[in-house]
């Protein structure tokens, strides 16, 4: 076990998430596929005399599906531990429906190989950011973001499993923090409302060291704060830019031909994409759209 969370829901009942590591004689299982996080919850009735363990009277656990495994076998972008020892998971408890306990928790996402490493030349390719370790080089897109996985259900079946933050490795982009924008820390509030779940994190400023030694964790750090709405489908759709038709991070010719294929019907927008293609904001997707997204990329 190396991190554990404790809250008591509005009847008096104790929710525990903690990390556990499978372990033999002689080794410790990262690799085990139910490496990782496990929540625990008992009616405070049963507490001096519990029952069957997974019964109403008994201490009830089950595995949170979070991708914890590529957190705990890789080391931290400062070279010094393994990542591991700081990542964490925390509970937060809805207020208005006793049966919703969600769990908040910062975990590395690997993401795809990338199509650039070679295995034959020792994974060596061009790294602007000089990390330490070769993850980064085979996985360009690897980063740690904060992940919410909720149940309905009072924490028995895990029904979502949701990437809050996204933020990815920008290789093209090497200024103070951009290499590596990983979310870590995480803290919940002890009560959520109607679904939202708050809480606050840290993103490390790998470029700045205060007492100078890398191999130290005390990096400067930015503190964001906000909450997730699990039943809201576009509220991820601020990470991108009216016009991002496509959700590549960019406005131009593809996001036309996207919109172009919207309206004539070929190709239907969804989601975030149908609501960034309403660039005159009149509700209407139309022709007016595409003259909008035409002079878009001129404009200052």
């Amino acid at each position: 076990m190396y991190d554990f969370d404790m809250r008591v829901d509005m009847e008096g009942n104790p929710h525990i998430v903690m990390s556990m590591v499978a372990e033999s004689e002689n080794y410790f299982h990262l690799f085990y596929w139910k490496t990782g996080f496990y929540h625990f919850t008992i009616d405070r009735n049963y507490l001096e005399n519990p029952g069957a363990v997974n019964t109403s009277t008994g201490w009830n656990w089950s595995y949170v599906p979070l991708p914890a495994n590529d957190s705990f076998r890789w080391t931290r972008h400062d070279g010094s531990t393994s990542y591991i020892f700081g990542t964490m998971a925390q509970i937060s408890l809805d207020r208005d429906d006793p049966d919703n306990v969600y769990i908040v928790a910062n975990i590395a996402n690997k993401g795809e190989l990338s199509s650039e490493y070679d295995a034959d030349d020792n994974g060596i390719i061009d790294d602007p950011c000089n990390t330490p370790d070769f993850p980064w080089q085979m996985y360009p897109n690897w980063s740690e973001d904060i992940w919410i996985p909720y149940p309905e259900d009072g924490g028995f079946i895990w029904t979502e499993l949701l990437n809050v933050t996204q933020t990815p490795w920008d290789p093209n982009n090497t200024g103070a923090n951009n290499c590596s924008p990983e979310e870590q820390y995480v803290h919940t509030a002890h009560w959520s409302d109607d679904a939202d779940v708050k809480f606050m994190y840290q993103q490390p400023e790998w470029n700045f060291n205060e007492i100078g030694d890398q191999n130290g964790p005390d990096h400067k750090n930015r503190i964001f704060a906000g909450f997730k709405n699990l039943y809201s489908p576009h509220y991820d759709c601020w990470m991108y830019q009216t016009g991002d038709v496509n959700l590549d991070g960019a406005i131009n010719v593809l996001d036309i031909v996207k919109l172009v294929s919207h309206i004539l019907g070929t190709n239907l927008l969804e989601d975030c994409g149908l609501e960034l293609a309403d660039m005159n904001g009149d509700s209407v997707i139309n022709i007016l759209d595409v003259i909008e997204l035409l002079w878009f990329p001129i404009l200052p």
